[in-house]
């Protein structure tokens, strides 16, 4: 039975650090950050993404996630509407572990036009649609040493593979 209640306790612990949190930054045309509401410690001020998709495999530079109703949801919005290319941006999929908050992965894009839209109860989906997109993602040795396991990306204007990033 103390055995029971003791993996109980530590089941929460557990979970928590299993957890992982996407964070986007979006560079609009003037060169300003989009502002988003994430207040979690380095990555304040970026957007909480949820859901991300995305295909690395297929070199598709087409990526959807889902994010809070904010006030960087109204401005890709207004991108959308406008026609307006983001020069650059950012997706970080972190980890949490025993040892603190960890990338797994980052996806680099550039130009970027909003393609789709769609607001359903406070929760807002992003279609995007790059010219470049790459990904790096990341490994790290037992002293917490962070190393790049594998980069990859697409050029789609040139059809050609995209590294430099």
């Amino acid at each position: 039975m103390r055995i029971m209640l003791l993996l109980l306790c530590f089941l929460p612990l557990v979970a928590w650090a299993q957890k992982d949190e996407s964070f986007a930054k979006f560079v609009n045309e003037d060169g300003t950050l989009v502002r988003g509401s994430s207040v979690t410690k380095f990555y304040e001020r970026q957007i909480p993404v949820y859901n991300l998709q995305s295909n690395p495999t297929a070199n598709s530079t087409v990526l959807r996630f889902s994010m809070g109703a904010e006030n960087a949801a109204g401005v890709l919005h207004n991108n959308l509407l406008s026609n307006i290319i983001l020069p650059q941006g950012e997706i970080i999929v972190t980890y949490t572990n025993f040892s603190g908050r960890l990338v797994r992965y980052k996806i680099n894009m550039e130009n970027i036009k909003v393609v789709d839209y769609a607001d359903a109860d406070g929760v807002v989906t992003i279609q995007l649609r790059a010219t470049r997109i790459g990904w790096t993602y990341y490994t790290y040795t037992k002293s917490g040493l962070q190393s790049i396991s594998s980069k990859h990306g697409w050029d789609a204007e040139t059809n050609t593979a995209w590294t430099n990033f």
